[in-house]
């Protein structure tokens, strides 16, 4: 009986540890697709605002489209 016991309450313990991985495994899927869902706007936005020219300067980089005629077809 006592083996009986112990089994059960090493299952529970299984469950338990089982049950707190898949919920971590759900937060972690979920934090991605929110932030694939909520950088979706930023990147077409980020398309927008490149110039139809062969240098691109910001206060950050120069980007210089050798082989494109533009750097918006590089982007």
């Amino acid at each position: 009986m006592d083996k009986l016991l112990q089994k059960s309450k090493k299952r529970r313990e299984n469950y338990s540890k089982t049950g707190s991985q898949k919920q971590q495994h759900n937060i972690i899927v979920g934090t991605l697709i929110g932030i694939v869902i909520a950088s979706t706007p930023l990147l077409y936005n980020l398309y927008e605002s490149v110039p139809n020219t062969k240098v691109w300067s910001t206060f950050l980089f120069t980007y210089d489209s050798n082989y494109w005629e533009d750097a918006k077809y590089a982007m």
